[in-house]
């Protein structure tokens, strides 16, 4: 039996776990993009945000701040290659895609463009009436607290962390460390502690190499655990219902 009837910490990811975008990026880029007379194809602008995601994340690690560059002016720089790229051999004045870049960063802040995955608020509800204590660790920017207030989540959590003010990412064992530090005068153990997310890789593996317990929520189990073999079938949840019946089930 797993662990997690004596836990003194739960964490979770926040983007696919408990918040999903409203309409995909491209289609909100697009439909900005349209707003100050740019023509785009969603599509394209898709493509071209996933070559330019993967550059800049080499170029300037956990946007911008292993660079210096900053999280605003990283993300307007992948805005910018992104339209350039998208509307090659059209004249736009570039300036256009900062001001786009600009009304991005501002709209992403907001609730026009999350949505709480569904059974999030009920799995958070039930983990407070446990008297468990919760917080956020993430690969995100600044704006995150900012985020989870305007969906009304930020109350359920005792702490958010950000790499980009941790100063590392996940899967990197210090975020989960820092985590532990939070609460308890540091009295917490990793094995204490649980953290739940959508991403194999960085979310589970991550905080099982921190010594800590995990439990993933992906829409399709028997593909992680086929290519992931340090993930434990059991704790591979197609759902956040799935993983609140489960946890359910180990207090009653």
């Amino acid at each position: 039996m797993h662990q997690f009837s004596r836990l003194r910490l739960v964490t979770f990811d926040v983007t696919e776990t408990l918040l999903t975008f409203r309409v995909p990026p491209a289609e909100k880029y697009a439909d900005v993009g349209a707003q100050f007379g740019v023509i785009v194809d969603p599509n394209v602008i898709s493509a071209n945000f996933k070559k330019h995601w993967r550059y800049m994340s080499t170029s300037h690690p956990n946007f911008g701040q292993r660079t210096g560059l900053g999280w605003e002016k990283w993300w307007k720089l992948l805005v910018n290659k992104t339209f350039q790229d998208t509307v090659q051999g059209n004249a736009y004045n570039v300036s256009i895609f900062d001001t786009i870049g600009d009304h991005l960063i501002e709209l992403y802040k907001t609730c026009e463009c999350w949505k709480t995955v569904e059974g999030a608020e009920e799995l958070l509800n039930h983990f407070n009436k446990l008297r468990v204590p919760l917080g956020i660790i993430s690969n995100y920017d600044e704006r995150l607290e900012t985020v989870l207030e305007a969906m009304d989540l930020h109350h359920h959590f005792q702490f958010i962390i950000t790499s980009y003010c941790a100063g590392f990412e996940k899967p990197d064992s210090r975020i989960f460390r820092l985590a532990l530090c939070q609460l308890g005068n540091g009295s917490i153990k990793p094995n204490e502690a649980l953290h739940v997310g959508n991403m194999p890789e960085i979310d589970y593996l991550g905080a099982v190499k921190a010594g800590w317990n995990a439990a993933l929520v992906h829409q399709n189990p028997k593909k992680v655990t086929e290519h992931y073999h340090g993930v434990d079938p059991e704790l591979v949840f197609e759902t956040l219902k799935d993983f609140e019946s489960y946890i359910t089930h180990l207090h009653k």
